[in-house]
């Protein structure tokens, strides 16, 4: 037993909501103290999916429950032993899992095994996972975090090592052993959180502060970076007896918690030995099982053959037998050693004689008189009944008779109608010189064969003919409908009525397709198949207001080990700025050549001092201004165009009571708005005096709670957003409206970013990014309503970690967005918003009367 007590704190983000627990996350305590299972301890397993749908979290229950199954069943001594093999029983199970798969639905699993026993820790990892331990004041990352290692900045690291659980039916986990006393912690957390910890701020959460703040602090940055899921488990070691106890040894509490840990030692002590000892019996019980068991299929070699002496006959000569010769079997002997048998009629006629194996002469049979022994005919098996023929065989045995009658007939025609020749008759011919009485093989009825295989060939085509004709049946009725449902699609009075029926065009041609008869080949339906697909994507497109961008391209990729969290162009010269969140370095991205390079970082020179690591930046007038943050402040930072390298810098004043929560700046004017340094407060530092005290913009919040708010946008206005897609307008410091999330198809989830463009009320839009779904939302800024809603196209780079967005505006041309995905900035045309359907009503066609 260890000098410690655990106590477990976590939390789960499943789909945005905060869980007190997860499928992920097992932890796993043996039931009682005197079961084989206690004496290897505690033990925490929690597990990651590359696939975080229904499927990858089946994968994950089922490696859990297999590991925690496996662990405590083995018979093994070891705890590394077990571990080594639960995790090769995991990985067997999720290799079949798997393999009856199909390929997209294959996923791969790592997983973190600790077991806590006395004071040692056993860990077994399999990545992607990511554990911490806080050991002696010192923090140890398993496995180290690349950005942890200044050597390994702009290096690819994979998090999909090729040995994750599923990937192949073989698996080496990374076995680690360590000491563990109290003040300890232990973490395990999914690998989307541990990039968002840097060692500086894991040493200060898991080395000097308490579980419990820890959670809350890992949840937080959940929160503000948005992460649809992960998980963290976080176990405290405490010592065993608490500081009033220890301060007053003979008090109440002192000599109670003594008296449970002398209680807990002594049954950890029968714990193991009695589970030592149960093992040794359920060792030794199976071991005498399997020998007292006799193997099933298993071949028994059957005893030598007998070997016979022939004793010689009377009045024949005594010889010795040659050397071996009387210890071979008398089936193995010549025929000259064999007893007397007359020759077969065909040998002295000159057939070969074939060697039968030759039998010992029978004893003589004894004619007396016996006592017949009584015939139990209940125990003679009596003979089956035929069961009686199946259904299908009743209804095709006329079809199967009329098919013998009709065979026989041709194959005995031509014998009864004809004497057969001399030729034909059987001849008797010789072998090796003598004569046979053998006739000839006959010959095959090759002309009855034929016709019923002719027969045959026949049905199978005729089959075949019936089922493409009933396919084409079916094909050409799916067409019959998909056009049906397109037309009543068309003259539909409400959009959600013409979309019910776009979904039953749709299942009308995968009906259709299902058949295998359309194909480009065929020139009288791939037409019409194709024209009612575009039609019924064009009116569903207008109905739920999707367009694609259609010349989606990527202008630059920065190192695979960053990620981009905010992006701005310069209108006048078109260079790009990006902030790497991993690198903390802001990139320039030259319009005509697309060079990358770094234009501002940590270190950089700025007059007097040295310039912090920029946590965000603004478009300020004509050119961008970083800001950082520091322990106890924030500066903006200035170009300074007659010295670029010495920047120009501000101090926020107040800044120092900031709470040290995510940012939000923007700049309008000259002028600098931060959200989120105070609760429900926009500060404003008016142009040319930020390092004056900031002004409290929002005066009237209209009794609304604006705290949840996640990000804020400016024109003039001030946008603030909410996750679930609202957003709060202010004017002049004053609450004005309430923007409710649009409805649409399908519906919105979780909104992340928001920009607008133009800076006048009848120019731009609001832009929203949901990730989850892929797409962007633009919205009419003055009456909140959707104008459409924008996708990648089929053919292009996905938008799968879109992050921030940047839309140009201009007066003669379609607005250019830009958009940070990853390590990634792609641009693009905002497309034209597609046209609201009209319900068309067809007139009839007029018809003359003679």
């Amino acid at each position: 037993m260890g000098k410690y007590k655990t106590t477990i704190h976590q939390f789960a983000i499943i789909s945005g909501i905060r869980r007190d627990s997860s499928d992920r996350l097992t932890v796993v305590t043996p039931g009682s103290l005197f079961t084989p299972e206690a004496r290897k301890g505690q033990l925490l397993i929690i597990t990651e999916s590359t696939d975080e749908l229904a499927r990858g979290r089946d994968a994950c229950q089922l490696v859990a429950k297999t590991i925690s199954k496996v662990f405590y069943d083995d018979r093994s001594f070891s705890v590394t032993s077990s571990l080594r093999k639960a995790l090769g029983e995991a990985n067997s199970a999720l290799y079949q899992y798997n393999f009856r798969a199909s390929p997209h639905q294959k996923t791969a699993v790592g997983v973190s095994c600790a077991v806590l026993r006395g004071n040692d820790l056993y860990l077994a990892q399999v990545q992607p996972t990511q554990a911490y331990i806080a050991h002696g004041g010192r923090l140890r990352a398993l496995p180290t975090h690349p950005a942890w290692n200044p050597a390994n900045i702009g290096t690819a690291a994979p998090f999909l090592p090729p040995n994750a659980l599923g990937t192949s039916l073989f698996t080496e986990p990374d076995l680690r052993r360590n000491p563990i006393g109290p003040g300890d912690t232990i973490v395990f957390c999914s690998t989307n959180l541990g990039r968002l910890l840097g060692r500086e701020e894991a040493e200060r959460l898991f080395c000097y502060g308490d579980a419990a703040s820890a959670l809350e602090t890992l949840y937080t940055m959940c929160k503000r970076t948005a992460l649809p899921d992960a998980c963290v488990i976080i176990v405290e070691l405490l010592p065993l007896l608490s500081n009033e106890a220890r301060d007053a040894p003979f008090s109440a509490s002192g000599v109670g918690e003594r008296s449970k840990i002398v209680v807990k030692s002594l049954g950890g002590w029968l714990a193991g030995l009695t589970g030592d000892a149960a093992l040794l019996l359920r060792r030794s019980g199976r071991q005498r099982e399997a020998q007292e068991a006799e193997p099933e299929g298993v071949d028994v070699p059957e005893p030598a053959p007998e070997l016979v002496e022939v004793a010689p006959a009377a009045g024949e000569a005594q010889h010795a037998p040659a050397a071996g010769e009387h210890q071979r079997p008398l089936a193995m002997r010549s025929v000259e050693e064999a007893d007397e048998e007359p020759l077969p009629v065909s040998a002295l006629l000159g057939e070969r004689l074939m060697q039968q194996p030759v039998q010992q002469k029978r004893a003589p049979i004894d004619l007396s008189d016996h006592v017949p022994l009584p015939v139990d005919f209940a125990a003679i098996p009596k003979k089956q009944p035929l069961p009686p023929p199946s259904l299908a065989e009743r209804l095709t045995l006329p079809f199967r008779a009329m098919l013998g009658l009709f065979v026989t007939f041709f194959a005995f025609l031509l014998r009864r109608n004809r004497r057969p020749a001399m030729d034909d008759l059987p001849r008797f011919t010789t072998e090796h010189g003598g004569l046979s009485y053998r006739r000839k093989r006959q010959k095959l009825p090759w002309l009855p064969l034929l016709l019923l295989l002719s027969i045959v060939a026949l049905a199978v085509l005729y089959g075949k003919l019936k089922l493409l004709e009933t396919q084409q049946r079916n094909a050409d009725e799916a067409l019959l409908r998909a056009a049906a449902a397109l037309e009543a699609a068309e003259r539909a009075p409400t959009d959600k009525e013409a979309l019910a029926l776009i979904k039953e065009v749709h299942q009308a041609l995968s009906t259709a397709m299902e058949t295998g008869i359309i194909t480009n080949t065929d020139l009288q339906r791939w037409p019409k198949y194709t024209n009612l697909l575009d039609q019924a994507g064009k009116i569903e497109r207008a109905i739920i207001k999707l367009n694609p961008l259609s010349d989606l391209q990527i202008v630059a990729t920065l190192p695979p080990t960053d990620t981009i969290s905010r992006v701005a162009v310069d209108p006048n010269t078109g260079d790009i700025y990006a902030l790497g969140e991993q690198s903390r370095i802001i990139y320039k991205i030259k319009a005509e050549s697309r060079q990358i390079e770094h234009f501002f970082k940590e270190g950089a020179r700025a007059q007097q001092i040295t310039a912090g690591a920029p946590e965000t930046f603004v478009w300020r007038l004509d050119a961008i201004a970083p800001i950082d943050r520091r322990i106890d402040s924030s500066t903006v930072y200035l170009y300074n165009p007659a010295e670029p390298e010495n920047w120009l810098y501000n101090t926020l004043d107040g800044s120092y009571i900031w709470q040290r929560e995510a940012i939000d700046a923007e700049s309008f004017g000259g002028n600098l708005y931060i959200w989120g340094a105070e609760p429900g407060q926009v500060l404003k530092y008016t142009s040319g005096a930020y390092s004056s005290l900031p002004l409290a913009w929002i005066s009237d919040d209209g009794g609304r709670d604006l705290t949840s708010a996640i990000d804020m946008a400016v024109d003039g206005k001030i946008y603030l957003l909410f996750p679930s897609g609202d957003i709060a307008v202010l004017e002049q410091g004053v609450f004005a409206r309430l923007f409710r999330a649009p409805a649409m198809e399908p519906e919105i989830g979780v909104i992340t970013q928001m920009f607008v463009s133009g800076e006048a009320p009848n120019q731009g839009s609001l832009y929203l990014i949901e990730p989850a779904a892929e797409r962007i939302i633009q919205i009419n800024k003055e009456t909140g309503e959707l104008i459409q809603q924008i996708r990648a196209p089929e053919k292009g780079p996905p938008l799968n970690q879109l992050r921030d967005i940047f839309v140009l505006e201009n007066a003669n041309r379609r607005p250019v967005i830009y958009l940070a995905n990853g390590n990634q900035i792609l641009r693009a045309t905002v497309p034209t918003p597609p046209e609201p359907r009209r319900p068309t009503t067809r007139q009839p066609t007029p018809t003359t009367t003679p």
